[in-house]
């Protein structure tokens, strides 16, 4: 397959055969970053399937991509975290240890961290894998984990200390105050931190049997060994006899001094990612411990904290393609950042001032432009240290930027709240920052107390189905929004802008009484222009998502998971429930193959002789038969994951393949499918238990 080479071929190849396996790993230096970054998950589930013997070559070509890529390090580092975390296996919480190390290493170090490193640079021989710290991470650690109730009980409890994974992002390194370069050398005592507990945004749906105490003992577990003698910042310069008494850089030949500085660059841009993802995974926690009247403000006051500490440059590795551009957080709003509703978990939503810089988020220069913050002594690291401060500390938040009153001259704007293109306006208008040419706004929920790699998945499998239809000239509508994991327990998720859920339409629009009877106040009459096109939005989307419902048995379909958008489409949010989970402890209450109910077919103009519904009765048909062409795709992506994953959509284990595949019907003739489809779509139409759900949903949690 030398000419027809592609990421597909490849992972089926790595996770299908084993005699392959080395030429294939050659074969992906080839492919673009794209690629590579879009699967590293999959990448990353693999090599911990292997043996370390079957993985040297895997792991080699991984080190080699953070060597070129921190956002590719990153990431990597949070999967292995949420791995390890999930694990049973001791000996794969400590290989995640490993490789968590060398592919920060790589980062900082910008190439392999092999034998012949070690020797080039005259450094001795580091500690066994298991009992090793991460260069940067290692640097005056002061975590430990929050003491649980059950910890006597743990599994954990006998284990070897070492045996713990590092906690990239709950143990964020932090650098000393000295002149002398960062040590590598742990403190031998570190006071205790208490973890927060975080939640998930939506609760609508029977919450898990498990406590967010459980879910998070041990979640800030630090390693007892002793790190590696080597100095991050000085491992680049060549010590012929072995010994370097030079200090900060000083007396340094210029090459060596360029890279002196370069590498403490990469470093403490490394280092800034992980104590920020930190800080508010700790904010998450100590939100849920107030009550509701107080969060908003108490988040708004430590928000003012982290930005008199936030270096500029930062930012959230989030975008859905690796060539994206890369940009800088200049400020997260306080004043527009606030907290969700949610029944016992505290996500919140972020506002936040970015300014591009002009490079690819694959760059190692992004760590260039890091501008560290000018409030004195305090940054991110002395805020991760002594979180109390920022938890406990100043009660006085900063007083609030003048806000540019909204003038709304569009009539459909209201219902959906204040227009992101407008918000954009009004808060470049007031923000010292906004007569920067290339400034800019973007909005994102940080949640925790979940584990969001299944929602990661769920996001690339809606991808996949976007670009299949796309590809294919087929106007079905999906919405994909990108999820970053960041942890075992926390990750951050894009918002969708101008969209708002169904239960708030219904629930918030003084005399809504039909979703049809809402499109027509909104956007004019039956048969208008205005009308047409928002019908015709929402046919495409309902079309998209109801293939993607069927095809992924993707549940808890209430109303304040399903969104509509100001343009009239349809946004499906929240996939905890999919492949073979559902609530209420797998019992499958929603067995219609979508959601379909009266109120959708009313706002098509009805089932007989209407040309909306017949529209979404062709998409749908069209966009079947397009799906199962590369049906094999999407059982590979979900196949590899399956691997060693705890993930509650693999309950049911290998049976959650075989029946994603039977779905797809592989076997029929198109005609069969066609006449199959229809079938979907009749049994769909006004289901009576997708009925009863609704009915249960607005009398357990008020959700119309």
């Amino acid at each position: 397959f030398n000419d027809d080479f592609n990421v597909w071929i490849a992972l089926k190849s790595l996770h299908k055969t084993t005699h392959l396996r080395e030429y294939v790993i050659e074969k992906l230096y080839a492919l673009e970053d794209d690629d590579i970054d879009f699967f590293l998950s999959q990448f990353t589930t693999l090599l911990l399937s292997w043996t370390k013997a079957e993985g040297t070559k895997l792991e080699r070509f991984l080190v080699d991509c953070c060597s070129k890529s921190i956002h590719c390090a990153i990431k990597l580092c949070w999967f292995l975290q949420a791995f390890a975390f999930n694990s049973d296996n001791h000996k794969t919480k400590g290989r995640c240890r490993k490789l968590a190390h060398d592919f920060e290493l790589a980062v900082v170090n910008s190439e392999r961290p092999d034998v012949s490193w070690r020797k080039r640079f005259g450094v001795q021989q580091s500690p066994s894998p298991t009992s090793r710290r991460s260069s940067c991470s290692a640097e005056s650690s002061r975590r430990s984990s929050r003491a649980s109730p059950n910890a006597n009980n743990s599994k954990d409890a006998a284990v070897d200390p070492n045996e713990h994974i590092l906690r990239v992002t709950s143990m964020p390194p932090h650098r000393r105050k000295t002149s002398a370069p960062p040590s590598l050398v742990p403190s031998s005592s570190e006071p205790n931190v208490q973890a927060a507990t975080a939640t998930t945004m939506n609760d609508h749906s029977s919450p898990s049997s498990s406590s967010s105490a459980d879910v998070h003992n041990n979640i800030l577990t630090r390693s007892n060994s002793s790190a590696m003698s080597v100095n991050v910042v000085n491992v680049a310069i060549e010590v012929k006899d072995g010994t370097d008494d030079r200090q900060d850089g000083d007396d340094l030949h210029p090459n060596d001094h360029s890279r002196f500085l370069r590498k403490e660059k990469l470093c403490s841009y490394f280092t800034s990612e992980m104590d920020l993802i930190y800080l508010l995974q700790e904010i998450s926690g100590s939100l849920g411990l107030l009550d509701k009247p107080s969060r908003n403000s108490q988040l708004g006051i430590w928000l003012n904290h982290i930005n008199r500490c936030l270096p500029q440059g930062l930012y959230f590795p989030n975008p859905h393609k690796a060539s994206e551009p890369h940009y800088g957080i200049l400020r997260i709003i306080p004043e527009e950042s606030f907290c969700l509703s949610s029944r016992d978990k505290v996500p919140f939503l972020l506002h936040v001032e970015i300014e591009y810089s002009g490079l690819v988020c694959t760059s190692l220069d992004i760590s260039q432009a890091l501008s560290l913050s000018s409030g004195g002594d305090d940054n991110l690291s002395s805020l991760v240290s002594n979180s109390e401060t920022l938890l406990k500390g100043d009660k006085t938040p900063e007083k609030p930027q003048p806000k540019v009153p909204l003038v709304n001259d569009h009539s459909s704007a209201l219902p959906f709240g204040e227009p992101f293109a407008v918000r954009k306006a009004r808060i470049r208008k007031a923000s010292s920052f906004g007569s920067r040419p290339k400034w800019d706004l973007i909005s994102v929920i940080f949640k925790g107390g979940d584990d969001l790699r299944q929602e990661h998945m769920a996001m690339q499998l809606i991808l996949l189905f976007d670009s299949i239809w796309k590809n294919a000239k087929l106007p079905l509508q999906l919405r994909p929004y990108s999820v970053l994991v960041t942890s075992e327990s926390s990750g951050i998720i894009e918002t969708v802008p101008n969209a708002v859920s169904i239960h708030d339409l219904k629930k918030n629009i003084p005399g809504f009484t039909t979703l049809s009877n809402f499109f027509e106040r909104v956007w004019g009459p039956r048969g208008s222009e205005s009308f047409n096109k928002a019908q015709g939005n929402f046919v495409e989307s309902m079309a998209g998502y109801s293939l993607l419902t069927y095809f992924l048995q993707i549940k808890d379909r209430h109303n304040g998971n399903i969104l509509l958008d100001s343009s009239g489409k349809i946004i499906h949010i929240d996939f905890g429930f999919i492949i073979s989970s559902s609530p209420g402890g797998n019992v499958n209450f929603e067995s219609a193959p979508f959601k379909l109910t009266k109120e959708h077919i009313e706002v098509m103009g009805g089932e007989e002789d209407s040309p909306a519904f017949d529209l979404f009765h062709l998409l749908v048909v069209r966009g079947f038969l397009e799906a199962r062409k590369h049906w094999d795709k999407i059982a590979l992506i979900v196949e590899i994951m399956i691997r060693g994953s705890k993930m509650p959509c693999f309950t049911r284990g290998k049976s959650s393949i075989d029946d994603l595949i039977t779905r797809f019907h592989i076997e029929k003739s198109d005609q069969e499918c066609i006449e199959y489809v229809s079938l979907l779509i009749e049994e769909s139409a006004d289901n009576w238990r997708t009925t009863q759900y609704d009915n249960y949903q607005r009398v357990t949690n008020g959700i119309l």
